[in-house]
């Protein structure tokens, strides 16, 4: 079974995006610059998106997009093959009304297997999804509908279908569009919209004025099924949800320590450096008659990310301010061979960024200032730390990924001598922009 994604994504804004961590960091591309860079689109250095416009083309016929529940967000195609023998009309075109949780109970079904009841002495939840494999066969066409109620809920924005019809309602999760709705506005406040889907797919003729009983028949529908599937409370509350995270049972600590040649920590998981003061220090061993290359310590890519790393014998560390700027330590004494510690050292200022400094065997080997360190998340693609190479595209500029450092290192570790700096406003928009 293929599926397609839940519509159009509308994370590009008015505009478009070269870089979505762009957004993420509240430090969007302009027109000009994506103009002026418009041969990078859909190359390694740009993370793109398509601006609204193209959002509802790409959902046309259907309204809105994708992290609500209108058509546009909630309609996709499913293709279904099933080996030579089965029970598939093949190029059958079927338009009765499924759901995703429809999936599980139609493979129980062609495999003959039950869902069982309880594992390991735990009951399972219920399970609300009709099987679809009624439909496969010829005449499949013609059998009437068996999936009569389905509700939706995503961020408040609610909807139930029921026997063809379909009730929804919008309720913003921030001043994303605006639309001039009040995001803390009751969820009572919310106007209620009616279409008859089964014959108006694409929601084009609201109905609601016409059919007031039936908008609140359906509404005190979704309702009851809300409770019984746990959807309550009702909570569009974002912005508070990341304030106050759910707790997090790792031990804190702030020494990390990374290993060569293993494969990249994730960015959530990998020490937290964004906006905060903090050192990497790096135990190598260059052997005699070798020039030092290569990378000592990473996290991400040419779309952001920071890199310390030898070329030519001299120590750089890069900062990629999400492939906006690059700030760039470069020691101007080459390194020798033997056994050295290198290092970087960052302290953030009252504002955006701060002086920082590189080492060579505990003396200052360079220093600048990095006047706008990243806030709220290096990069978009999921590119976390590396040690002894780059996962590429390089994060800086005169080499080229993975920059395998051709020494030894006999020790690379991080840490952390500042509080996690957080912008609640800032993670709420990573969160959405990678929806």
């Amino acid at each position: 079974m293929v599926v397609s994604d839940n519509g159009a994504s509308s994370e590009g804004g008015r505009e478009g995006s070269i870089n979505d961590i762009r957004l993420s960091n509240f430090d969007p591309a302009g027109v000009s610059e994506m103009y002026r860079r418009i041969d990078e689109i859909g190359g390694p250095l740009s993370h793109n998106n398509y601006p609204w416009g193209w959002t509802m083309a790409g959902n046309t016929p259907f309204k809105r997009w994708k992290r609500e529940v209108h058509e546009g967000g909630v309609a996709d195609p499913c293709i279904v093959s099933l080996p030579a023998g089965g029970r598939v009309a093949a190029g059958g075109i079927r338009h009765q009304y499924t759901h995703a949780v429809d999936v599980l109970p139609t493979v129980l079904e062609l495999v003959g297997v039950s869902a069982p009841e309880e594992i390991d002495g735990i009951s399972q939840s219920h399970l609300d999804g009709t099987s679809f494999a009624y439909l496969f066969g010829n005449g499949g066409e013609d059998e009437p509908g068996r999936h009569i109620t389905q509700h939706f809920e995503m961020l408040g924005s609610r909807a139930i279908y029921h026997d063809g019809w379909k009730a929804v309602a919008f309720h913003p999760v921030g001043p994303l569009y605006d639309d001039g709705l009040k995001v803390n506005a009751p969820f009572d406040e919310d106007v209620w919209e009616l279409y008859h889907v089964a014959e108006d797919h694409s929601e084009v003729h609201d109905l609601a004025t016409e059919y007031p009983e039936k908008v609140a028949a359906m509404v005190e529908r979704w309702w009851d099924e809300a409770r019984r599937n746990d959807v309550l409370p009702l909570d569009n509350r974002v912005l508070e949800a990341i304030a106050h995270p759910k707790p997090d049972h790792r031990r804190p600590r702030d020494a990390f320590r990374y290993f060569p040649g293993c494969a990249q920590v994730p960015e959530p998981v990998a020490v937290n450096v964004r906006n905060r003061s903090h050192a990497i220090t790096v135990a190598i061993e260059v052997p005699e008659g070798m020039v030092p290359n290569g990378v000592l310590l990473a996290l991400g890519s040419a779309l952001g990310g920071w890199s310390l790393h030898l070329l030519d014998g001299h120590l750089r560390y890069v900062h990629n301010l999400y492939g906006k700027t690059r700030h760039l330590l470069h020691a101007e004494t080459a390194l020798g061979s033997g056994r050295h510690i290198v290092g970087f050292a960052f302290e953030k200022d009252e504002g955006l960024g701060g002086p920082a400094q590189l080492f060579y065997d505990g003396e200052v080997a360079a220093e600048g200032v990095i006047d706008r360190f990243t806030p709220a998340g290096f990069n978009g693609v999921g590119v976390g730390v590396t040690c002894g190479y780059e996962w590429g595209p390089a994060v800086g500029e005169g080499y080229s990924a993975p920059f395998p450092f051709n020494g030894t290192i006999v020790r690379a570790e991080v840490t952390t001598t500042g509080p996690v700096v957080r912008d609640p406003v800032l993670e709420v928009a990573a969160i959405l922009a990678e929806q």
